[in-house]
């Protein structure tokens, strides 16, 4: 609710624990020229001239209160009991709060209607300085039985735009000052101070919280009553407002700077208040700009951020999906490569056995091939001859299949050997096992090139041996003399092969071993 005044004057104002004034009503002639007058205790001073002002500059929102921050200053005009204490007050107590109430009518009312009864002597009482107070008869009524209840000095109309009264009440403690209103005259009145005062405690719990669940404060006062008008403008320069700021009643115009002038007019016509909301707006804008500005460049620096880890998640997924790839490839290419060397160390050990067998059959040949030469006779050489030159045919082609063998194994086992560093690499690198595991292989793989080696050597041994008893089955135990002869150009051959049976053709000059060891030239 706002400007609740509207167009109504004050007519009549009480103060209630207001200084040292009487709390009687005192009534006000709008548009006229009022001066306020009294006896202190020694002079004028002292009288509650300045603090009467006052109030009603409170009461009319006079900015130099500083409502906006409170009206802190307005608790300074309760009673006080030292400021008192020269005028007899010692047997009072400070009040702790107080009421200044005023009446509002409507502009060309004269005083307040009067009922139909008749108005008798002003009530009241000569203490507290009623020599300030010029009381109209038509003001004040006697108490009567039907109005003390409800604190109306007078029966006024309730009807649109009569008379409204305005509650001020004024705290030591915050809220510093706190407005209700009701419609009509509610004034305190009773005989006495002391029950004016109580009075006026019952009004006001009686009247209405001014905004709903609470009361109106200090800094709605102007808005609530008078909406954006200027009710009043005033300088006191006394205690009761000892922090004045200098306005445009205090001083000639012409000391006062142009920027003064506009921050008076400003504090005269309430956009002090305004102004300084308007720089603080100002301030957080500019800081929320500032904010706005910065929060932009962090979230471009942000999105940029952003979008390189973005970048940086998609390549790394993608060399995710290369490296599981390569590892699936690497994985089947060694699994593939272990297959094949399975399959060759099966066929080559098939071979070592093969040629373990081969050649213990060949020591048992030539085992046997000895003791028949011992004990051979002339009707079974030949037979015996053309058996040892099959077995010989049979050896050769065996030698021959084991020198092959003997290549390809040595082959084999150049590139097993050459394989190993490129596997020590690879096990390093790999992910698909773990190391012992793969030194466990690596292990597997090394015995199995080792038996492939022994097997090696012992092939070797079998063809030497072979070979052996091949000489031996060729030139009996005179072939290394046969061979010498050979080479020294002498043609030679065993006793036995020279024999020849009438039978069987001569055989061509060769060198043969005998079981004697014996050889003939010729």
């Amino acid at each position: 609710m706002e400007n609740v005044v509207g167009d109504r004057v004050l007519i009549a104002v009480q103060a209630v624990n207001i200084s040292r004034l009487s709390t009687h009503p005192v009534p006000t002639v709008p548009g006229t020229l009022i001066v306020v007058a009294g006896a202190g205790p020694k002079d004028s001073n002292g009288a509650g001239k300045s603090s009467f002002i006052a109030s009603i500059t409170a009461l009319l929102g006079d900015e130099q209160w500083r409502f906006a921050s409170g009206a802190k200053a307005v608790s300074e005009l309760l009673f006080n009991a030292e400021l008192a204490s020269g005028a007899g007050g010692r047997q009072w107590a400070s009040a702790d709060h107080g009421y200044i109430v005023g009446v509002f009518a409507p502009p060309g009312m004269n005083g307040f209607p009067s009922a139909d009864q008749p108005q008798g002597p002003v009530a009241g009482s000569p203490e507290g300085g009623a020599a300030a107070v010029a009381a109209a008869p038509s003001l004040l009524e006697q108490e009567e039985p039907d109005h003390a209840e409800g604190g109306e000095l007078f029966e006024v109309p309730d009807t649109s735009g009569g008379a409204l009264t305005v509650w001020l009440r004024v705290n030591q403690e915050a809220p510093h000052l706190e407005i209700r209103w009701r419609d009509g005259v509610h004034l305190a009145a009773s005989p006495s101070e002391a029950e004016r005062v109580a009075r006026a405690d019952e009004i006001w719990a009686s009247l209405p919280r001014s905004a709903g669940k609470r009361d109106v404060v200090a800094r709605d006062l102007t808005r609530a009553l008078y909406g954006d008008r200027v009710r009043c403008v005033s300088f006191l320069s006394t205690s009761v407002r000892s922090k004045v700021a200098t306005n445009l009643l205090s001083q000639p115009l012409n000391e006062i700077s142009p920027e003064r002038v506009f921050e008076a007019i400003a504090a005269l016509t309430g956009l002090d208040a305004e102004l300084e909301q308007e720089r603080e707006a100002r301030r957080d804008e500019h800081a929320k700009r500032v904010h706005a500005a910065q929060a932009a460049d962090r979230l471009a620096e942000f999105e940029a951020e952003s979008k390189a880890l973005l970048g940086t998640f998609d390549r790394r997924d993608q060399a995710r999906v290369r490296l599981a790839e390569a590892l699936r490839c690497w994985r089947g290419r060694q699994a593939r490569k272990l297959a094949d060397a399975a399959a060759k160390d099966e066929a080559l050990s098939a071979d070592l056995a093969r040629h373990r067998a081969a050649g213990a059959a060949a020591a048992e040949a030539a085992a046997l091939v000895k003791a028949e030469i011992a004990t051979l006779r002339e009707d079974t050489l030949d037979r015996q001859v053309a058996q040892a030159r099959k077995e010989l045919a049979a050896l050769q082609a065996r030698a021959a299949k084991l020198d092959a063998d003997r290549a390809v194994t040595e082959n084999s086992a150049d590139e097993l050997r050459g394989r190993i560093p490129a596997l020590e690499e690879s096990r390093r690198f790999a992910d698909g096992r773990d190391v012992p595991a793969a030194e466990r292989e690596l292990r597997e793989v090394r015995l199995r090139l080792n038996e492939a080696l022994k097997a090696l050597g012992v092939a070797d041994q079998e063809a030497r041996s072979a070979q052996a008893a091949l000489d031996d089955a060729e030139g009996g135990p005179a072939a290394a003399q046969l061979n010498a002869l050979a080479a020294a150009g002498v043609g030679a051959t065993g006793l036995l092969d020279a024999l020849t049976s009438p039978s069987r053709p001569a055989t061509p000059p060769t060198r043969r071993g005998c079981a004697g060891g014996r050889t003939s030239t010729r």
